[in-house]
């Protein structure tokens, strides 16, 4: 897996968001959350880009990992939360980009079990905002940028 050094600008995404331990009740969490953001994002009006944004934030490890994740779309700065859903900003810095390619429900699991195995360590991670940014083409072919946080 190769990965580059960006610098990203500010990013508002506006979504539905959910606090997630991992542990046996993660994954089921997390497909829920999908089925959520694909029902209650569908009147979004301002989006930036097609790209659906995963973030990650709020990290937390008292002996269970836990973190809040937002699954949205990237809006204009100053756009309200007219819509009643959460909204985050990621911050503007520095993150390792990961590219993978295919299907995202196999691609991005294989991703985090290699992301742990081996670049865990190598990376200085700030565990501030790290988020996955889904280009849509097909879903056997999407585009997944993962940018991880670095210090």
């Amino acid at each position: 897996m190769v990965y580059e050094i960006v610098e990203l600008e500010e990013k508002q995404i506006v979504g539905v968001s959910e606090r997630v331990r991992k542990d046996e009740t993660e994954v089921e969490k997390i497909k829920k959350l999908w089925e959520k953001f694909v029902e209650e994002t569908q009147n979004i009006r301002e989006w930036v880009s097609l790209a659906t944004y995963s973030v990650y934030f709020n990290y937390k490890n008292d002996g269970i990992f836990e973190y809040s994740t937002l699954i949205g779309y990237e809006v204009g700065n100053g756009t309200s939360s007219e819509y009643h859903l959460s909204m985050v900003v990621i911050p503007k810095g520095k993150y390792a980009k990961f590219t993978l390619k295919g299907n995202p429900k196999v691609e991005i699991s294989k991703f985090w079990e290699n992301f742990r195995e081996n670049f865990e360590d190598k990376l200085n991670r700030s565990f501030e905002y790290d988020f996955e940014e889904h280009i849509p083409f097909q879903e056997e072919n999407e585009i997944i940028n993962i940018y991880i946080s670095i210090k």
